[in-house]
């Protein structure tokens, strides 16, 4: 189920001159951190595209399309942690909300030597074997949550954030309208009237600038909204189907399956038993 299995709740892990990305847009309910140490790439998240740079955080929430998008330059160092919300303590709960409202954080350089110490620090108490091992684990958790939202905050002082590109703001469209009872159909040719475009050129437009294919981004948006639904309600799958945009729930069966490896009735009993 692309990873979904988290047996213990978290998960870490280091890689040094690979590659190894997800190469298809994905969502997952668990939340991720990106520490990237040398690094030139973009990273598609729901609408926005971010460009990591040496000693960064990408910051992807649960339940969240994105998709890494190669240049030309190869990935060098980077650690991921992926883990559940339900590991975090409430008291953090806010901070944790609060901090993956941001997409991505660039680091000082004092800021990253005590980041890059908390990251390896808490990879390789993820490698041993001893006891208390999750105890020790959580508490690294949390402790670099707290200093992460605290980077955040600071952040926030920086400069303004660039206006959105014209393919943000297509995005941006599409999900506010995709499943809405009362908005536009949304179809190649729709959107790209509303930005003035001819379907060919919105279309390479769409994929040059978020490496993902028009119709690709509009199935994995359905396949997310399933998700949530699948998650957080009890209808059955053909109202799912009918809610997620899905006019034949034989059809969405057979697409859930392929894109997430399980049926939708497995991905329900599976989310809710961790949530």
């Amino acid at each position: 189920m692309r990873n979904f299995d988290l047996p213990s709740g978290i998960k870490i892990q280091k890689f040094v001159d690979k590659k190894t990305f997800v190469k298809s847009s994905h969502s997952h309910p668990y939340y991720e951190f990106l520490y990237v140490r040398h690094a030139s790439f973009n990273y598609l998240i729901e609408d926005e595209i971010v460009s990591p740079v040496n000693n960064s955080i990408i910051l992807v929430d649960k339940n969240t399309i994105h998709k890494a998008l190669y240049a030309d330059t190869d990935i060098d160092t980077y650690i991921i942690v992926q883990f559940y919300g339900s590991l975090i303590e409430d008291e953090l709960k806010a901070d944790l909300e609060n901090l993956f409202k941001n997409r991505i954080l660039t680091l000082s350089d004092k800021d990253m030597v005590l980041i890059d110490f908390l990251m390896n620090k808490a990879y390789k108490e993820s490698k041993e074997r001893k006891n208390n091992r999750m105890a020790m684990l959580k508490y690294q958790l949390h402790e670099l949550i707290e200093i992460l939202y605290r980077i955040s905050v600071n952040n926030k002082t920086g400069p303004s954030p660039s206006a959105p590109s014209t393919m943000e703001k297509a995005i941006t469209y599409i999900n506010e309208n995709l499943f809405s009872q009362n908005g536009p159909e949304i179809t190649l040719q729709s959107v790209a009237d509303q930005f003035h475009m001819s379907p060919y050129s919105f279309s390479k437009m769409f994929k040059r600038e978020s490496g993902i294919g028009f119709k690709e981004y509009i199935i994995s948006a359905k396949i997310l909204q399933a998700k949530k639904l699948l998650a957080s309600t009890d209808y059955p799958i053909t109202e799912i189907a009918f809610l997620s945009g899905f006019t034949d729930s034989n059809y969405f069966s057979s697409v859930f399956k392929k894109y997430e490896s399980v049926t939708p009735s497995e991905y329900s009993k599976f989310i809710k038993k961790y949530n």
